[in-house]
């Protein structure tokens, strides 16, 4: 249970208003229907997050608590100062075709966010890679399915730069404090 909690709360933390999100939302608006995208993001995300998680698990064995701990607390970390970082505009996505345009723009934005780190690092301390995936893909799939369906006038990026501030800061918070205590300085 450990596992999920910390897998769904940092995932909410990292997502929030970031790439993944962003590009889901301009996806979302170009391609009608929207259940390619939908069926995109879905794919992207549990095949993201499955890889890192097993990737996790493999080189949990041979590393002790506190250099898993560090490991979790650097994912941490280096999500929320990938939070603080801009947002680039989606190119230009006239004549492309939904399916492939929207896995590789997904893709990117997805790993570039840090969730996949993140699930990696979670799940090599946690030992539970099913638990880490259900959290983080939970986290990510509640944030952006619902950014694909809102329309355009709907749409409210002020109060998502608000969220991402406020979740770059707890993620660097909880990051540094689980590095320190790896490290056992606290």
């Amino acid at each position: 249970m450990d596992a999920l909690l910390i897998a769904l709360v940092a995932g909410l933390m990292a997502e929030v208003g970031a790439r993944t999100q962003v590009t889901a939302h301009g996806l979302g608006q170009h391609f009608k229907p929207r259940r390619t995208v939908i069926l995109a993001l879905i794919a992207v995300v549990l095949i993201s997050l499955t890889v890192a998680a097993v990737g996790g698990l493999l080189v949990a064995q041979p590393m002790n608590p506190n250099a898993r701990s560090l490991m979790m607390g650097l994912a941490l970390a280096f999500a929320g100062f990938g939070q603080l970082r801009r947002i680039k505009p989606l190119p230009d996505m006239v004549g492309k075709r939904a399916i492939p345009t929207s896995v590789m723009q997904l893709g990117a934005a997805h790993i570039a966010d840090g969730s996949p780190f993140i699930a990696f690092a979670i799940a090599a301390r946690s030992e539970n890679a099913f638990l880490t995936v259900l959290g983080s893909a939970i986290a990510v799939l509640v944030l952006c399915l619902p950014s694909i369906l809102i329309p355009e006038e709907a749409h409210r990026p002020h109060i998502l730069l608000r969220l991402r501030r406020v979740g770059a800061a707890a993620l660097i918070v909880w990051g540094v404090w689980t590095i320190l205590a790896a490290l056992q300085l606290i």
